[in-house]
């Protein structure tokens, strides 16, 4: 009788635990979705045609979480095109530019965004609107890194400072 007391009283104690580490273990491993948010952009000056290509990582579930649908979907390119044309802008020399839609590849993980603006004369300075899923995450860290005229300058834009110029 004793024995048997003891023996349950054991499994219990090890149910209990097995509990505990299993809720503990789920918690856990929820906060590795990705603890960070940022973007990253690369603007390369192209030396033959002047053209700046522009190439954006971020996120895969913080873009689709702000366009709406999954970024396999055959809507996303639009959808995707139509949000960065609201928070992602660039002007050479004081002068506006629209973006051009290059394409996309997307990863389990994140998604590389490929854009193009086509300047009308070679660019001196570049001014950088990044606001890209500043509205879901207040820790966004937008990274921009600009390649041109042999030099490199990279900028941190974030929430409250969401634009900044570089010049040559």
């Amino acid at each position: 009788m004793r024995f048997e007391l003891y023996s349950r009283y054991i499994h219990m104690r090890m149910s209990k635990w097995f509990i505990y580490l299993l809720v503990a273990g789920a918690l856990f491993f929820q906060g590795f979705r990705h603890p960070f948010y940022m973007s990253v952009t690369e603007i390369f000056q192209n030396p033959k045609s002047q053209s700046l290509e522009i190439s954006l990582k971020v996120f895969s579930d913080d873009l689709e979480r702000v366009i709406g649908v999954p970024c396999e979907s055959p809507e996303a390119d639009a959808r995707i095109m139509s949000y960065l044309q609201n928070n992602f802008k660039l002007d050479t020399d004081g002068s506006p530019h629209t973006l051009r839609w290059v394409g996309k590849e997307s990863q389990p993980d994140a998604t590389w965004i490929y854009l193009e603006v086509t300047p009308a004369s070679p660019v001196r300075s570049l001014t950088i609107e990044n606001r890209i899923l500043t509205e879901i995450h207040e820790a966004q860290r937008n990274i921009v890194h600009v390649k041109a005229n042999g030099q490199t300058k990279s900028l941190l834009l974030q929430r409250g400072h969401e634009r900044e110029g570089v010049t040559w």
